[in-house]
């Protein structure tokens, strides 16, 4: 049966069971922790979670859009033979994404699978990350993550770390808060794993009252569907 929520299409809950729900993602509880407080279903709660984080993901999206990284990186991309064959290890398809700081916020960019793939192979066959991207000559700071096989690359020589220590050691800051955090996300099909990125980036960025409040403001003005 729907009850009158103005938060989530076709609702069963509350708007008041909602905002708890919400409130207890935000304090960043897994889903087991919450489906025992909040007394709903961990199917349910699932589901909730999936649309917060992808919420996130287009708040996150507003600030520093894909496309502007995307044009940035591709920018300075050496050329790579992209190969549609899938490099299938035993952790799955390789996942390769890019962590940038941009006016003291740290944002992620995950490169789509081909390019994963095949910047995967060649960092296997030898190649540096001075190889795959050419950087030197901009002022964004920025790191590299091969999750297949857990690999941080940070894209700085020795003068340029010290140079700019306190900007790269946010970005070395965001892999420590992320690194287990993604762990046992890596095997997840690549949107998924997507968000989960996103959603570090977020809580990363903002604090939970702020990410609570963002998060409902938006929703207040565009409601959720549950997939």
């Amino acid at each position: 049966m729907t009850v009158g929520n103005k938060y989530v299409y076709h609702s069963r809950i509350s708007e008041s069971k909602f905002r708890q729900l919400l409130k207890l993602f935000c304090l960043d509880l897994n889903a087991v922790q919450i489906s025992e407080i909040t007394h709903l279903s961990r199917n349910s709660v699932n589901k909730y979670m999936k649309a917060f984080r992808e919420r996130i993901t287009e708040l996150s999206l507003l600030e520093y859009s894909n496309h502007d990284i995307d044009c940035f990186i591709r920018k300075h991309l050496r050329n790579l033979e992209l190969t549609s064959k899938d490099c299938i290890t035993k952790q799955g398809s390789p996942k390769i994404f890019a962590i940038i700081q941009e006016e003291g916020k740290i944002y992620t960019y995950l490169f789509i699978k081909p390019l994963s793939i095949a910047m995967h192979q060649a960092l296997r066959c030898g190649s540096t990350i001075g190889d795959i991207l050419s950087i030197q000559e901009t002022n964004k700071h920025i790191s590299l993550v091969d999750m297949a096989d857990v690999m941080y690359l940070p894209l700085h020589d020795h003068e340029t770390k010290k140079e700019n220590s306190g900007r790269l050691n946010r970005i070395d800051s965001f892999w420590g808060f992320c690194k287990n955090r993604l762990l046992d996300k890596k095997n997840l099909s690549y949107k998924l794993f997507y968000y989960h990125l996103k959603e570090c980036e977020y809580r990363y960025n903002y604090n939970t009252d702020l990410i609570y409040k963002n998060i409902l403001n938006s929703i207040r003005k565009e409601s959720i569907k549950l997939s």
